[in-house]
């Protein structure tokens, strides 16, 4: 795990001082407005060669936990009361590269949110609440320089916020609605993403 926290660090302060480049350079030329600028970050490629092999790693790590613990779709009855500490920290740190990724690509925050949520859904468990107040996944990720420190911050709330999925040991995927049945139109989508919740 030190390994691990040591090679995000240096991921981190790499990816760091290639966006301080590019803005420097950016403001230098004097030519670029914010959307340039936010473009212009997302075309260094050296940025992406270093993301690509971290998120692979996270990844491979994220499936080895969840075969350990005998979680996910081959798994065979219910799933612990609370989800593995090795499971939601691998999670975690998907998450947290992500995160740290995203801005520079124009991704989403919502989308790394929905991706905890299915990550955690596919190894049996449902996020049964949201962030708590004044807390952001993204932002917490974003100005914490460390993988430990993000999971550390970040692991309670989100342990205590899964709870089995109540199907078994997964969710059976094939029983689920498509998407498209259920947000038959871009209005629908656009609905469903800023609905607030009920109170």
């Amino acid at each position: 795990m030190e390994q691990l926290q040591r090679g995000a660090s240096a991921f981190l302060r790499h990816a760091y001082s290639e966006a301080i480049a590019a803005y420097t350079e950016s403001i230098e030329c004097g030519q670029l407005g914010v959307s340039e600028l936010v473009v212009a970050f997302c075309n260094r490629s050296a940025r992406w060669a270093s993301f690509d092999p971290e998120m692979r790693a996270a990844w491979a790590d994220l499936a080895a936990a969840v075969a350990a613990e005998g979680l996910g779709g081959a798994a065979r009855g219910a799933p612990p009361p609370q989800i593995p500490n090795s499971v939601l920290d691998a999670v975690l740190r998907v998450a947290f590269f992500w995160y740290n990724f995203m801005p520079l690509t124009r991704g989403s925050a919502a989308v790394g949110w929905t991706m905890v949520m299915a990550l955690a859904l596919a190894a049996g468990y449902e996020v049964s609440e949201g962030q708590p107040p004044n807390l952001s996944l993204d932002w917490e990720a974003i100005l914490t320089t460390s993988l430990a420190g993000f999971t550390a911050a970040t692991r309670p709330w989100l342990r205590a916020a899964c709870r089995p999925s109540g199907r078994g040991a997964a969710v059976d995927l094939d029983a689920l609605p498509r998407v498209a049945h259920v947000f038959g139109t871009a209005r629908t989508v656009l609905e469903a993403l800023i609905a607030a919740e009920p109170k």
